[in-house]
């Protein structure tokens, strides 16, 4: 049995990774976008939105629509994987990822959305 060089594992990475990015629907990278305009404008806020006070309310709110659209995209591509790997391990293995993913993504958007609602409830008629 030979040992993988550095060399080949190096080459299997690069090309797993760029299956992922191929798998990758254009809307994930609108979101991933989406989150790091809100992080700039939430580290940044003095600077950008110094006479906007309720900027920081939208930015909370595009980040956390960003953030779900981001979450469900990458179990996805977990799904996506599953059918492209030919190894039954790793078959197996997103299908574990996709089953986890998708019951993580549930809750979240169930808890998030609830605690958004609220929120926004809260700050136009508290």
């Amino acid at each position: 049995m030979t040992v993988p060089t550095s060399r080949s594992l190096i080459t299997r990475l690069v090309r797993f990774l760029l299956l992922v990015a191929c798998l990758a629907p254009v809307w994930l990278w609108w979101a991933l976008a989406g989150l790091l305009f809100t992080g700039l404008n939430g580290v940044f806020y003095e600077e950008l939105w110094p006479n906007t006070p309720q900027a920081t309310n939208y930015l909370f709110f595009f980040g956390v629509g960003c953030f779900l659209v981001t979450l469900w995209a990458t179990v996805g591509i977990a799904k996506h994987l599953r059918s492209v790997v030919a190894s039954r391990f790793w078959s197996f293995v997103y299908y574990i990822i996709w089953l986890v993913g998708t019951t993580g993504a549930i809750l979240l958007t169930t808890v998030v959305g609830s605690c958004c609602l609220g929120l926004l409830i809260y700050r136009l008629f508290g």
